[in-house]
Parts: structure tokens; C-alpha cells; sequence
């Protein structure tokens, strides 16, 4: 690599605010905030590949995903619900709104959306939802068409007002649009 380059890279690592790659194994300590450590595509690499072989070192089954893993994570939650109680544990909302999609109404198919300090940890599942049958079939939909949680809040519309108006309103909405939807 020449100099030019390794500066362009180290200008463009400090503008981006992209963390430096650090030499580390699974003794050490992190001495800066996990998402400026995860910043850094070889540090990512590096912690996932410590953590697949601590997991297969206690015979826990890993299947890592190349890109967003949502879908796999689903999957395998379904496949593994019709024999044992299953949770997932997941920050963010797309994982919800895939289980309620496709997944059967189960008593053992649970997601734990965790929580900061002063909130308290919260399980969903398909069955306590209490979401009509409309709003399940559709809700794939429905998140595509209210966008993500910052889209909403710029127009100052959550998603809860999108639900609310597809389970009053909007029978005559949901069998037009949908239908082009789908097409």
C-alpha cells in the first residue's frame, strides 16, 4: 500500500468517525464505547469470530448471516417453536413485525425487546399481541408503506395510528392497496 493511499484511508477513518483496528483477544478489557469498537469492519469480524468459536466450544449452534439477519433469525425461531419454547432477543421492531407475519399463533415463540435501565424488559408474542386478523395479514405491508420509526416522527405519524386506522377504517383501503401491493 502506498503513502497516499494509507493517508486518504486514515483522512476518511477520522471523518467518519470510524474506530482504528485494534489488536485484541477475548481477555481484554474495551477501552472505548462498543459502537465506536464495532465501527471498525475488522474489529466486527474479528469479535464475531471469537464468539462463533466460544459458542461452538460450548455446543451451541451459530449460523452466521452475510447480510441483515432477520429473516434467518425468524426462520429458525419458527422451525424451533414447533418442539420448544423459543425467544429472540432483538432491539429494533423488524423482527416483531416478521414473527407476526409468519408466524403460526404459538405459546412458544417469544421476543424480548430489551429495555433501557428505567424501562422494564418486555416479551411479545404472536398470541398476546391481540392484533385483529387484518393487521396480521397485512402488517408487512403496513410497514413498508409507514416507513422506519424516524420517517414517522418527522411527519409527527406513528405506526400505532396507521393500525389504528387499518382496524377501524379501512377495509375498502386495505383490499385495494394491498391487492397492488402484492401485485
Amino acid at each position: 500500500m502506498d503513502d497516499i493511499h494509507v493517508q486518504k484511508t486514515e483522512r476518511f477513518r477520522r471523518n467518519k468517525v470510524i474506530a482504528e483496528n485494534v489488536e485484541f483477544d477475548e481477555t481484554m478489557l474495551l477501552t472505548m464505547s462498543t459502537d465506536n469498537f464495532l465501527s471498525n469492519e475488522g474489529n466486527k469480524k474479528r469479535i464475531i469470530s471469537i464468539l462463533i468459536q466460544k459458542f461452538a466450544d460450548e455446543s451451541i449452534a451459530v449460523e452466521q448471516t452475510a447480510e441483515d439477519a432477520d429473516r434467518t433469525i425468524v426462520k429458525r425461531a419458527i422451525e424451533h417453536a414447533h418442539s420448544e419454547s423459543v425467544i429472540a432477543v432483538e432491539e429494533y421492531i423488524g423482527i416483531l413485525v416478521i414473527l407476526t407475519a409468519l408466524a403460526p399463533n404459538s405459546d412458544q415463540l417469544f421476543l424480548i425487546k430489551p429495555r433501557k435501565v428505567k424501562f422494564e424488559t418486555v416479551f411479545y408474542s404472536s398470541i398476546h399481541l391481540k392484533i385483529s386478523s387484518k393487521v396480521k395479514e397485512n402488517i408487512l405491508f403496513l410497514q413498508a408503506f409507514s416507513g422506519y420509526d424516524s420517517s414517522s416522527a418527522i411527519f409527527r405519524h406513528g405506526k400505532m395510528k396507521r393500525v389504528k386506522f387499518l382496524e377501524k377504517d379501512a377495509e375498502i383501503f386495505i383490499q385495494t392497496i394491498v391487492e397492488i401491493f402484492f401485485k
